[in-house]
């Protein structure tokens, strides 16, 4: 059974720190080495740095990627021009920490490769995403090393004294208060008992079975969550018990929210099924719809705000620095419109 989609906007899109937004951006997409820049065309020169054709097409490549379809000519344009822009900045901010005499040690270099290799599932998947980049191990530690020196300046410089008053959080919510509201939900824990959709006869008789055992045992006093974690063939739920979490209507399948919505909280179903197999639930808790308390989102608020203001501050100092700097682009329709 697919674990719910979060439906609490203010709990799920809490904003990145921007340096670290657009250095991670910058170096999974596109970056190599200012020392191969001779090797590529280059498209533009920040205070006579390089930025290469091959950096620039990466991140609209990366882009691209994320898209559903493909783009007309007209948004490739804005994509390559918001592209070398993200460049543009990333290489402004770079200079001045290193101006600013931002050291970043070995240790750390090492340390955020070892995060970062730490998603892939194994070395070879690694090394492979490197060779996709066109990118060498010492490629990966000079970015590495520029996005940290990047993050930690900005850190330095914007990210401090940023602070937001209880007024600020007060005011934020009361006009925006249709962003939490919140739908009714059920909080429910399941147990699976899985069940292939071209199982023959004799396989949904052997499940059936099984869920009936199980009833049985709820119905004699069995608690609920060691009976999931015993049987439940849910591998995502059954170590928790099988709890699914809260989720409003139109989250899951309409056979399974059926006969839980039906429920109080402490009630079980009897056995149902669904694609996935053969069900009990038990609804453990409801909140009705309404509009979420202040309390509840404050500190979501808070840390929106502070992104925000990060963001803000960040924006106004990548300006001073345009300004400040020596800005070449090669290619006319690359340049602002």
């Amino acid at each position: 059974m697919p674990a719910p989609q979060d439906l609490h906007k203010w709990d799920v899109h809490r904003l990145e720190q921007p340096a670290r937004a657009l250095a991670l951006l910058t170096l999974a997409l596109s970056l190599t080495t200012t020392a191969n820049a001779a090797k590529a065309e280059v498209v533009a020169r920040v205070n006579n740095a390089a930025i290469t054709r091959k950096q620039l097409n990466d991140v609209v490549e990366g882009t691209l990627a994320v898209e559903k379809q493909a783009p007309d000519a007209k948004t490739t344009a804005k994509l390559r021009r918001a592209a070398l822009d993200s460049l543009i900045d990333f290489e402004l901010l770079y200079q001045a920490s290193i101006t600013d005499g931002t050291a970043i040690t070995d240790a750390e270099v090492a340390q955020e490769i070892d995060r970062n290799r730490s998603r892939f599932p194994d070395e070879n998947s690694f090394r492979d995403a490197l060779i996709r980049k066109g990118m060498t191990a010492d490629d990966l530690q000079l970015e590495t090393r520029r996005m940290i020196a990047v993050n930690r300046y900005l850190e330095r410089t914007i990210g401090r004294g940023i602070e937001i008053s209880a007024e600020d959080v007060a005011k934020f919510y009361q006009t925006h208060r249709v962003d939490f509201h919140r739908a009714a939900q059920v909080r429910v824990s399941h147990i699976l008992i899985r069940l292939e959709p071209a199982a023959s006869e004799a396989q949904r008789r052997v499940a059936r079975g099984k869920a009936e055992k199980i009833l049985v045992q709820l119905r004699d006093g069995g608690d609920f969550s060691d009976l999931a974690r015993k049987y439940s063939e849910d591998r995502a739920t059954a170590p928790r018990g099988g709890d699914l979490g809260f989720f409003a209507r139109g989250t899951m399948v309409e056979e399974f929210e059926e006969p839980v919505f039906a429920l109080l909280p402490g009630q079980i179903t009897t056995i149902f099924e669904t694609k996935y197999g053969f069900h009990i639930a038990k609804v453990t808790d409801r909140t009705l719809e309404g509009t979420r308390p202040l309390d509840e989102v404050r500190e979501n608020i808070r840390d929106h705000l502070a992104g925000t203001e990060r963001e803000r501050r960040q924006a106004a100092h990548v300006e001073l620095l345009r300004r400040q700097a020596t800005i070449e682009i090669y290619e006319r329709d690359l340049e602002p419109r």
